[in-house]
């Protein structure tokens, strides 16, 4: 029995891949994935209205901690405001006017510090190492000043305080963990849906159906249909999550729908690619199953894109569910538009141009494979 068992494994490749190899491959992909470690470089802006020799010495400190890495600096409120809502940036630092000196003469001024927290993960790394640097720094800058008054070591320790600054949350003030990560799911599971089905559909069709205009009619209906109807059902799963579950919709959602459907469209083409090149309706649903996690992994949802190895990062890019969930999650927790939710349609919309004109090619080249096939048969 277990002889017949092995050589039946053996024999059935696929079977052997998804019980020996996938395991090995995924195994070795997610810790390669996660091989960092630690999350560094956090794209971060600074807003000085200060521009004094003391702002510019804490923001040095920012810039030589490698937890941070300090590209923007804003010339007013409102770059600073789009830096944050494009993604661009995840922390800010701003300096108010006159902050150096009031520190001189001993007034109450702070620093603030402007985290985006729609990334629980970023976020929380971001603002707890920026206590730790203003806290540590405040100390420093106060016990030379009362030391340079005139009083002892030992009293001017006991006189020191942390440097003051003040903290702004945005996108998830609350740190919730279903503001975090309910528009990446529904992202997967709409990208997961919308293979999974054209991908088996199709497959059924390519294996049955010799006759190419025929199967041409049959995708681009089925296409158009699944779009409709995926589009309806991701809108009431949006308004559903914002009723019931109190996920917020900051944002427009005429943005949301711009978004999606490029994203739905692009996700059924390439079931659809699945089911031509596979005509095996198993095969293409086990391929979707096993594209899920790491897809999900590699959409920079939840560790940051900036962090992930540089293969994985191209894959994203060409890939539909990084250009949709994260500002999928920005419309909806910062109400961002304009530029970051344009560029996400632009990039989906080709993936969906691109996948479409494939999939019409290959229906083609497959029709040319079975002339070929006739007039040899002919023959």
């Amino acid at each position: 029995m277990l002889k017949r068992e092995l050589m039946q494994l053996k024999k059935d490749k696929l079977l052997f891949a998804a019980l020996i190899l996938a395991p090995v491959f995924f195994t070795v992909l997610f810790s390669w994935y996660y091989s960092s470690g630690v999350v560094k470089s956090i794209p971060t802006a600074v807003l000085d209205f200060d521009n004094s020799s003391l702002s510019r010495m804490i923001i040095n400190y920012f810039e030589n901690n490698e937890k941070y890495d300090v590209k923007y600096y804003a010339k007013d409120e409102i770059e600073l405001k789009n830096l944050i809502e494009q993604g661009n940036a995840r922390m800010a630092l701003v300096f108010p006017p006159d902050f150096s000196r009031k520190i001189k003469k001993g007034e109450d001024t702070r620093v603030l510090v402007i985290c985006n927290e729609t990334n629980l993960i970023v976020g929380n790394n971001a603002l707890t190492r920026a206590s730790e640097i203003l806290q540590s720094l405040g100390v420093g800058i106060l016990i030379k000043k009362i030391e340079s008054l005139g009083y002892p070591p030992e009293y001017s320790d006991n006189l020191a305080m942390p440097l003051g600054f003040a903290t702004r949350v945005l996108g998830n003030p609350a740190y919730n963990y279903s503001y975090f990560l309910i528009p990446g799911l529904i992202g997967v599971v709409f990208l997961e849906i919308s293979i999974l089905n054209m991908a088996r559909t199709v497959a059924v069709d390519a294996l049955k159906e010799e006759n190419v205009k025929e199967l041409l009619g049959i995708y681009i209906t089925r296409m158009f249909l699944y779009l409709i109807l995926l589009l309806l059902v991701f809108i009431i799963c949006i308004f559903a999550v914002n009723k019931f579950f109190k996920i917020p919709i900051r944002g427009k959602m005429t943005d949301v729908i711009a978004l999606a459907i490029p994203f739905i469209t692009s996700c059924i083409n390439i079931g659809a690619f699945l089911g031509i090149v596979t005509k095996n309706p198993l095969f293409s649903v086990q391929v979707t199953a096993y594209l899920s996690m790491p897809t999900f992994l590699a959409s920079g949802f939840t560790w940051p894109y900036h962090m992930m190895p540089e293969p994985i990062k191209k894959f994203a890019t060409f890939w539909p569910l990084y250009s949709f969930i994260i500002p999928l999650r920005n419309i909806m927790l910062l109400g961002s538009s304009g530029e970051e939710i344009l560029l996400a349609v632009k990039q989906l919309g080709l993936i969906s141009v691109f996948g479409f004109l494939l999939n019409i090619f290959m229906i083609l080249l497959r029709s040319g494979f079975s002339e070929k096939a006739g007039i040899a048969g002919g023959e």
